[in-house]
């Protein structure tokens, strides 16, 4: 089945953001960009998206800075069969399932363009399958294009995550029919599924074992420095812990869910050492850095003065010159890892509040 557009034109956004990397002020450490790991893939800017042919019915998509996979089985649910899956029952042709729907630099077009190489690519004569890695629109927003062309698709998540799209009833994501409260496997496609306890509630750690791929998104940014405020997780320990969790796989390729490159057992490393140390720094710091002085300079416990138990301010002052003093350490030692002078400053606040209350 073909995906039909309206005609519409499509941003040349790649082409943009290449120009503005060539651009940028911040050098990006070569171990960031794309190298050996991914061979071949940097989006072509006259598509926006690239694919990896894996193997073994396994495909990986980009359009540059959010990442996909897709998985071809001839063990599926076949268009003509309902719900139910084949019973172990071989289709004459394979059908896919789509392991999440980013938005990003895709457009619906451009992503809808994708689907349509994938069915080339495996031969498959329907996307049967979507999986969701989690809830965020970032990751999903596009789950609309697949459902809008493939209406007996089966949409699979974590019971966590339907129920907040129940709650937030967006079109751009479909509720998925199939919620799981604990992990579950995907047979046909063979694919486990289990609940990482990361990031956000519900977020799945997804393991083909045949091929040895593990999907954990929003946790390791292989190459990079996580996004702001640790990946704007919703509990620090929960996000420290996911780290030694994804380890316990026997994975040869990660699939991340951002930037440049796809990830390996070093990366997950690299980064568990590289959030240590902001733990370290940042222990360091509020043992070091005494909050008396900022009292005594605002005036937090004079009551002659404008800021007599204004605490917050106090607070803000001190907590920013411990953060300061744990970001420029991990600057100064981590230059290795992309976009490190950007946002590990939030990092080490988001670290040390946890230190404080959690």
């Amino acid at each position: 089945m073909k995906i039909q557009f309206l005609c519409l034109a499509c941003l040349a956004c790649l082409a943009a953001v290449a120009f503005a990397d060539a651009q940028h002020p911040f050098p990006v450490p070569a171990g960031a960009r794309f190298n050996a790991t991914t061979p071949n893939t940097y989006p072509d800017p006259n598509k926006g998206y690239g694919i990896i042919d894996y193997g073994s019915g396994i495909y990986i998509f980009t359009e540059g800075a959010y990442w996909g996979m897709a998985v071809a089985s001839d063990r599926g649910r076949s268009r003509n069969n309902g719900n139910g899956y084949s019973n172990g029952r071989r289709n004459t042709r394979p059908t896919l399932l789509i392991i999440d729907a980013p938005t990003g630099f895709f457009t619906p077009q451009t992503y809808g363009n994708m689907l349509n190489e994938l069915l080339d690519m495996s031969g498959a004569s329907t996307v049967s399958d979507m999986l969701y890695s989690h809830q965020h629109t970032d990751h999903i927003g596009n789950a609309f294009v697949v459902k809008q062309n493939f209406p007996n698709v089966l949409i699979h998540a974590h019971s966590d995550t339907c129920k907040r799209l129940r709650q937030r009833n967006d079109p751009r994501r479909p509720v998925p029919c199939h919620c799981y409260s604990r992990g579950f496997t995907l047979s046909p496609f063979d694919i486990e599924a289990t609940d990482l306890h990361a990031h956000v509630i519900g977020n799945l750690a997804i393991y083909h074992s045949p091929s040895k791929i593990l999907m954990a998104i929003d946790i390791v940014f292989p190459g990079w420095i996580p996004f702001r405020d640790l990946a704007v997780a919703a509990y620090t320990p929960d996000f420290v812990a996911a780290h030694d969790t994804i380890l316990e796989y026997d994975f040869d390729l990660l699939v991340s869910g951002h930037l440049c490159r796809l990830g390996h057992r070093q990366d997950v490393i690299t980064q568990k050492e590289y959030i240590a140390d902001l733990f370290q720094y940042a222990t360091d710091a509020m043992a070091n850095i005494p909050s008396t002085p900022f009292a005594q300079a605002l005036g937090t416990f004079d009551p002659n003065s404008p800021n007599f138990q204004n605490y917050w301010a106090l607070f803000d002052q001190w907590f920013d010159a411990c953060d300061r003093n744990c970001s420029d350490r991990a600057i100064a030692k981590w230059g290795r890892l992309g976009a490190v002078d950007i946002w590990t400053y939030g990092h080490c606040a988001k670290i040390g509040e946890s230190i404080r209350i959690d």
